[in-house]
């Protein structure tokens, strides 16, 4: 019902000639600031892998970084790792495959030997870079 309410709302909006458009009134860099400014104070509340990731969350917005959901997914804490899924019942095995250690990102990207391909992919692309290893976050 609360739907279809909003949804009834929202076209009668959109339909209605007379009716003023006030949203773009407010300045883009306003926009943008509050939503950064939103963005700090809910990142320090939540920070998970990411505050070991970056600094802090005015360096990482500093930092070019593509994000994708795969990136948000694991910087956040939040990837579909045997130790995450294991804490919501979803697997009954928090280990890796490779060994008895619980599969978390720090384990897949530092440690694990069956992803000692991509790591050494990406050490070889750090280094081209310019950056340093061994990689830490």
């Amino acid at each position: 019902m609360g739907n279809e309410l909003i949804d009834k709302l929202a076209k009668a909006a959109a339909e209605d000639e007379e009716l003023q458009n006030i949203y773009n009134k407010i300045p883009k860099s306003t926009i943008k600031t509050e939503i950064q400014e939103t963005v700090i104070i809910n990142g320090k509340k939540n920070r998970a892998l990411s505050k070991s990731s970056f600094l802090s969350i005015k360096v990482r917005l500093k930092i070019k970084v593509p994000l994708t959901l795969d990136f948000t997914a694991i910087i956040s804490g939040h990837g579909k790792t045997k130790a995450y899924l294991h804490r919501f019942h979803i697997t009954e095995d928090p280990r890796c495959t490779c060994n008895n250690t619980r599969q978390s990102v720090n384990h897949l990207i530092y440690e694990c030997q069956d992803t000692r391909q991509q790591r050494s992919v990406l050490i070889a692309d750090i280094q081209k870079n310019g950056g340093t290893c061994p990689i830490n976050n």
